[in-house]
């Protein structure tokens, strides 16, 4: 009788392997809660109370998103960059766009509509991408005790 080959056991992928795709979906996690604008401890809470104003703390975990006074400066540089470039980009595109056909005050005028619209998002992600540059992992659950790992 033909002996049956037996087909080899599926094993768990290589340490590099399983960290590799460990780290993806940390990123990705942590990418997420970043365009939602969550808590960068436990990735649930909101940052914001509303439009332009921030909550202290964490309503889920606790975690403080101020460290110390001034801890959003580096925020208001990164806002200006992007609300420069973004500026730009705008009246760049008015300009490819609508000044040939419409002319230079509606292109203007469109562009700064569309910048005005845009200005939350230029106020906002700036301090949420602060506020997970200044959460270390060495803190994450120290306000109430608990580990959110």
């Amino acid at each position: 009788m033909h002996a049956m080959r037996q087909r080899p056991r599926p094993t768990s992928p290589p340490p590099a392997v399983a960290l590799r795709v460990s780290s993806l979906r940390r990123i990705r996690r942590r990418g997420i809660a970043i365009l939602f604008q969550r808590c960068p401890a436990c990735l649930a809470g909101s940052v914001f109370r509303s439009t332009f104003r921030m909550l202290p703390a964490c309503q889920v975990c606790g975690h403080r998103f101020e460290r110390e006074p001034g801890f959003f400066r580096g925020a208001m540089v990164l806002a200006a960059g992007i609300a420069a470039a973004t500026f730009v980009a705008l009246v760049v595109a008015a300009h490819h766009w609508l000044v040939p056909a419409l002319g230079l005050a509606f292109g203007l005028v469109v562009a700064a509509m569309l910048y005005l619209l845009l200005i939350p998002a230029i106020f906002r992600y700036p301090r949420v991408i602060r506020a997970y540059r200044g959460s270390g992992s060495a803190d994450r659950g120290q306000l109430t005790g608990r580990s959110l790992s």
